[in-house]
């Protein structure tokens, strides 16, 4: 409970009147400074029982377009606001969409406006980001008389429903313009054989990667129709994924994008390819590893992971043997560093030999072993610490895996300088 402005003026003038009061001695000033006191109290105790009585009045209905929509599609979102409110008190509230949801439009507002009908209304647009299950946060509320101000947020299940299952799909926009990339190179030579390994033709679902469609069948059923390639058992890819960092509890637009893109893209490549691994790291740790995926039913289950993570904070880096090798090699040739430079290399050594595997680098083995002939699809924003990174490609290198690096649009310059992938793209 925060006392407002005329409440200030009120304690101000109580304690000027108490204190000419005591000064002088003046019973009519200390009669004065009792009513102030017995003002105020009663103020506080009558607001403190009106806010309580609407909290408990409060109820929120809450009504999407879809329960089940799919990663940056648009939704819509209403949602309405009673509550029973004592004579001089305003309500003041604003919707808390799931953490990770965009706005679809900036210049759109969650917060509520007062009805005709008495009732509070707010409507907007959510744009989700990341698959899985996701609930709103709750309701802000600001509840205020002309002397008191309460503030909160109602996190019951009431103000917390509906929940959304969130599909990893591509959004509307990337799927219309994949489409149209596509009908431009429809009739070469490269599309008309993509289909001699096809085992199936079905009509086109959300997901599927556009490069699939086949023209002809399109054009005559005015539909659109995909082509169901063999699965492959050799040379299936290895799905990397760093998850970007949770610094709030919403997410940043850039994040959104990509993890978006990340969803859609996984999916595409789980459903063309048989006995893919996935490992999801974030930063230096791995959050979960996913060997090879026999089964594409199964594997879209996985895709719920894919969100930011809360980094865990090593005081200490692992280093790897040869980086402390080529240490204690480079002290040695300095001048004056002769004897400290081997006395240097005897504890690097001790310690590079009797150190414990490092988790990365035990997943890295087992993952780049499992799928011995396929390619390494590397998902990542670049952001704070990327030495995890350059870890993973020379791992892949030294087994002679080509690396697909993917990043987010308008990714720096500088994180992309010393990282040698042999493919780099911006999505």
């Amino acid at each position: 409970m925060i006392p407002t402005g005329r409440t200030s003026g009120i304690l101000a003038l109580f304690a000027a009147v108490a204190a000419f009061a005591l000064f002088f001695d003046d019973v009519i000033g200390l009669i004065a400074t009792g009513m102030l006191a017995f003002f105020l109290i009663y103020q506080a105790f009558s607001f403190n029982h009106a806010s309580g009585k609407a909290l408990a009045a409060l109820t929120v209905d809450r009504s999407i377009e879809a329960r089940y929509p799919g990663t940056g599609v648009p939704i819509g979102v209403s949602s309405r606001l009673t509550t029973v409110l004592e004579g001089g008190m305003t309500l003041k509230a604003e919707d808390l969409p799931p953490s990770l949801t965009l706005i679809d439009d900036p210049a759109e507002d969650t917060a509520y406006a007062q009805g005709e009908d008495g009732a509070w209304i707010s409507r907007y647009t959510l744009i989700p980001v990341a698959p899985g299950g996701a609930r709103f946060r709750g309701v802000a509320l600001t509840l205020n008389n002309p002397f008191f101000e309460r503030r909160g947020v109602c996190r019951n299940d009431v103000c917390m429903a509906p929940e959304l299952k969130i599909e990893p799909v591509p959004s509307e926009k990337d799927l219309l313009t994949s489409l149209r990339r596509e009908g431009q190179r429809r009739g070469t030579p490269r599309t008309l054989l993509a289909g001699q390994d096809t085992r199936m033709f079905r009509p086109y679902q959300s997901g599927d990667d556009t490069r699939d469609l086949d023209w002809k069948l399109t054009a005559r059923y005015q539909e659109y129709y995909v082509r169901v390639p063999e699965l492959h058992q050799e040379g299936s890819p290895l799905i990397i994924v760093d998850l970007p960092e949770q610094t709030g509890p919403a997410v940043s637009e850039m994040h959104a994008r990509f993890l978006i893109r990340v969803a859609g893209a996984v999916r595409r490549t789980l459903n063309t390819n048989d006995n893919c691994s996935l490992l999801l790291i974030s930063g230096g740790d791995v959050k979960s590893y996913h060997p090879p995926l026999g089964s594409r039913i199964t594997a879209g289950h996985f895709l719920h992971e894919i969100r930011p993570e809360v980094r865990n904070v090593h005081q200490f880096r692992t280093q790897d043997t040869y980086q402390l090798r080529a240490r204690a090699r480079q002290t040695t040739m300095e001048a004056d560093g002769v004897a400290y430079g081997n006395l240097l290399g005897g504890i690097y050594r001790a310690f590079a030999g009797a150190r414990s595997p490092d988790t990365l680098d035990v997943y890295l083995t087992e993952s780049l072993a499992a799928a011995p002939s396929g390619d390494v699809h590397l998902f990542t924003t670049l952001e704070g610490d990327t030495s995890h990174i350059t870890r993973i490609l020379l791992a892949a290198r030294s087994r002679r895996r080509p690396v697909y690096l993917r990043v987010p649009q308008g990714c720096p310059e500088k994180a992309l300088t010393g990282l040698e992938a042999d493919s780099l793209e911006e999505i």
